[in-house]
């Protein structure tokens, strides 16, 4: 899947299963919405434990108000529930990719607020990314590095118009959750940054929907089709910065450890240099990467950490 760490996978795997979930549960809804319709129709005088006799029988299901999310709210409404719900998920999931990965590098934690701004005035996302890749790993550059590369979401040369974007759903997010869905001037200077990114500058197929927000105070709306489209952001970002924190002599130390818990210590490689690489190639993809593009370049970083036996 050309990403490092288990973290990044993760995120991946749960994003796609968020995917999967929110249309087919929305299409659901859709569906749930006209037969309910359709009965009450029929039976004009059905009550409510009609309804749920009809529609939630046998599901455990209990306290649905079939009557009040079917008929009195508008399909549109409901779309944008499925919204808030989705953009508190990912923007969580997101600072808690951040947050594990940091961990699991040994990185300073205070780094994860920057991570997820843009750079500006010195400070943001480039600034945060130099420091933590001051110690660089020779062999993981030259070798894993260039696969990760190749990952189809990775973004480097778009990673701070996405940044940009993030933050725009990010503030509308906060307005949601400390303001009761009131902009504020951080809304507001978020959204003016957004308004002039374009799928070109953002690298996807179309701009995540969104709408303006002219001042501080206006509601935030929000569209289920454009806070999927940002889940898509969130995925490059995640992408992206795996593949740049993978060349770090930090990343050596979780490689090292992922191959001493499967491999064990000092391994016997076969002698050859062609049969090193094949053997190399396949130990590598049983830690769950892609195959190394220059596997006999990780010798010296494997016979450092004692990962292979001296030949």
């Amino acid at each position: 899947r050309k990403l490092f760490f288990a973290t990044s996978a993760a995120v991946a795997d749960r994003l796609t299963e968020t995917f999967d979930f929110v249309w087919s549960t929305a299409t659901a809804q859709w569906n749930l919405r006209w037969q309910v319709d359709g009965f009450l129709r029929a039976n004009p005088t059905a009550s409510d434990e009609d309804l749920k006799s009809r529609f939630a029988l046998g599901s455990g299901i209990r306290g649905a108000n079939l009557r009040r999310s079917c008929i009195s709210s508008t399909w549109e409404a409901q779309q944008e529930m499925f919204a808030r719900v989705l953009l508190i998920d990912f923007c969580a999931l997101f600072e808690a990719w951040i947050d594990g990965t940091l961990e699991t590098t040994a990185q300073d934690a205070r780094h994860s607020k920057s991570l997820q701004f843009p750079t500006m005035n010195g400070r943001g996302f480039s600034v945060t990314l130099a420091a933590l890749q001051a110690n660089r790993s020779v062999e993981l550059e030259h070798s894993i590095y260039p696969v990760l590369l190749s990952n189809r979401k990775n973004s480097l040369a778009k990673i701070e118009n996405l940044l940009i974007c993030y933050r725009f759903f990010k503030e509308c997010r906060n307005s949601i959750i400390h303001h009761g869905g009131s902009s504020t001037q951080k809304t507001v200077e978020s959204y003016v940054a957004f308004s002039s990114e374009t799928a070109l500058s953002l690298g996807v197929t179309e701009v995540p929907k969104h709408f303006a927000i002219a001042a501080a105070g206006d509601p935030v709306k929000l569209s289920l089709r454009g806070v999927v489209g940002f889940g898509e952001i969130v995925l490059k970002i995640v992408t992206t910065l795996d593949a740049e924190l993978s060349r770090t002599i930090e990343a050596e130390a979780v490689f090292a450890k992922r191959w001493a818990e499967l491999h064990g210590p000092r391994y016997n490689l076969p002698a050859g240099q062609q049969s090193q690489e094949t053997r190399i190639k396949k130990l590598v993809r049983k830690l769950g990467l892609e195959s190394p593009i220059d596997p006999i370049a990780l010798l010296p970083m494997l016979r450092r950490r004692n990962l292979v036996a001296a030949i």
